[in-house]
C-alpha cells in the first residue's frame, strides 16, 4: 500500500475540537440568545450531532462567564455599604462566582466520564488565588480526567499545565460580537507566554480570525502554538469563495500539523464545517490531519 492510501478516508476519524455544552436547555439559550441553529447546547444535543456529523471525539471548550456574572452582582450591591463592607461583599461575590465555575468543571468532567467521547476542558478566572487554581487543575486532572484548560488569559496556571502536560485553549482573533474587547485576543499577545513556557502546549481557537497575517506570524515565531478553526468559515452568514480560500491559504501558511478543526457549536454546525473543509484544496492526507489527527495527537487522545 502506498503511503498516501492510508489517509483516502478522511471521514473515518474526526474530532471536533472546540464545542460548548451546557447544563440544560434553559442555560444554554440564555448563553446562545437569539444566536445558533437550533440546538440548545446539552449532552443530549451534542450526541445527536455527533452522530450526524460522524464525529469521534468532541472537545469541551467551557467556561463559566464569570466576569460578567461578577459586573451583574457588583450592580446590586447597596451604595450605603462602608468600605470594608462593600469589600467583604465584593469578596462574597467572587468566591460565590468560584464556586460556580467549580461546580460547572466538576459537570463538564462528570459528563465526559460518563460518555468517552468527550475531552473535557476545564476554565478558571483571575479572582482565584495561584494556589487554588493549581490544586483545582491538578484534582481534575489527576482525578477526573480533565484533558486541558479553556482560559481567557491567565498566567499561574501556565507552570502547572506544562508539567503536566496539558494543552491550554485561548480564545483568538476578533469577534463579530457587539461591544467585544479583541485587543487581548490578538495573536501577538501570546507571543510572551509561548516563549515563556515553551513547552507548553497553547491552542489559539478561532485561527485568530480577523488577524490572520498576525497568525501566520506568530506560527513562524513559535513551535508550541497551534489553532483551531471554530467560527471560521459561517461567521453569521454563509461562506464566500473567498473566505474559503483565504482560511485554506492561511492554513497552509500556518502548517497543516498545527490547525485542527473546530465548529464553535452549538453555534456553528459541525457537519456543515466538515463539509467545506473535504472541498478545499487539500490532499486526503491533510484533510484527515484537519479532521482529526492533529486533535488526536495535541489532545493525547
Amino acid at each position: 500500500m502506498r503511503p498516501e492510501e492510508a489517509y483516502m478516508d478522511d471521514t473515518a476519524f474526526i474530532i471536533d475540537a472546540h464545542v460548548h455544552t451546557y447544563p440544560n436547555v434553559t442555560v444554554g439559550r440564555q448563553a446562545l440568545g437569539p444566536l445558533g441553529y437550533g440546538y440548545a447546547g446539552t449532552m443530549e444535543d451534542l450526541k445527536e450531532v455527533m452522530k450526524q456529523a460522524n464525529l469521534s471525539y468532541a472537545v469541551t471548550a467551557n467556561m463559566t462567564p464569570t466576569q460578567e456574572m461578577i459586573k451583574a452582582n457588583l450592580a446590586t450591591l447597596d451604595s450605603r455599604l462602608t468600605p470594608d463592607q462593600e469589600k467583604e461583599a465584593i469578596q462574597g461575590i467572587h468566591r460565590k462566582v468560584i464556586e460556580r465555575m467549580q461546580r460547572r468543571n466538576q459537570w463538564t468532567c462528570q459528563s465526559a466520564s460518563e460518555s468517552p467521547q468527550l475531552v473535557p476542558l476545564i476554565s478558571f478566572d483571575v479572582i482565584q488565588s495561584p494556589e487554588e487554581m493549581v490544586e483545582e487543575l491538578t484534582t481534575k486532572a489527576t482525578q477526573m480526567g480533565a484533558k486541558g484548560v479553556k482560559l481567557q488569559r491567565l498566567w499561574p496556571l501556565y507552570a502547572k499545565a506544562q508539567e503536566l502536560k496539558l494543552p491550554i485553549l485561548f480564545h483568538s482573533g476578533a469577534s463579530e460580537l457587539p461591544n467585544y474587547e479583541s485587543k487581548y485576543g490578538r495573536p501577538s499577545e501570546f507571543i510572551k507566554v509561548a516563549e515563556g513556557f515553551p513547552r507548553l502546549t497553547i491552542v489559539l481557537a478561532h485561527l485568530g480570525k480577523g488577524y490572520f497575517e498576525e497568525a501566520i506570524e506568530l506560527a513562524q515565531r513559535t513551535a508550541n502554538i497551534f489553532f483551531d478553526t471554530s467560527g471560521c468559515f459561517l461567521g453569521f452568514g454563509p461562506p464566500t469563495p473567498e473566505i474559503i480560500n483565504k482560511v485554506g491559504s492561511v492554513i497552509k501558511k500556518i502548517g497543516i500539523t498545527r490547525v485542527m478543526f473546530g465548529s464553535d457549536w452549538p453555534w456553528f454546525d459541525p457537519a456543515k464545517d466538515i463539509a467545506i473543509i473535504k472541498n478545499m484544496e487539500f490532499t486526503s492526507r491533510e484533510r484527515s490531519m484537519i479532521l482529526g489527527e492533529n486533535a488526536k495527537r495535541i489532545y493525547n487522545l
